[in-house]
């Protein structure tokens, strides 16, 4: 459960399962906050914290693979200054045929 969402096991297999269909079509960021605008990362002139490389269920949690994640991102999660993770769900998310 989070914000009022309850999320089943279904749920979580479903979000896998559409991660996959994307892989390769829509590339996912990794991101400080939920900020559109990034301004920490593009200040250092990084248009990403890294890349999810692909998700799985594990329990009842969703786990992520990240890649080509910058030394400086890399050092400060290393070091706990990043004690809490969040993922963006896309509810009902239509395919515009853009990929």
């Amino acid at each position: 459960e989070w914000n009022d969402d309850k999320y089943t096991d279904d749920d979580l297999d479903d979000m896998v399962e559409n991660f996959s269909l994307f892989k390769g079509k829509l590339k996912v960021p990794l991101k400080i906050g939920h900020s559109d605008k990034q301004a920490l990362l593009q200040a250092d002139g990084m248009p990403a914290a890294g890349w999810i490389d692909n998700i799985k269920r594990v329990g009842n949690k969703l786990v992520a693979k990240i890649t080509d994640v910058p030394e400086k991102i890399k050092d400060l999660i290393h070091n706990k200054r990043y004690g809490r993770f969040s993922s963006e769900i896309l509810w009902n998310y239509k395919n515009s045929g853009n990929i």
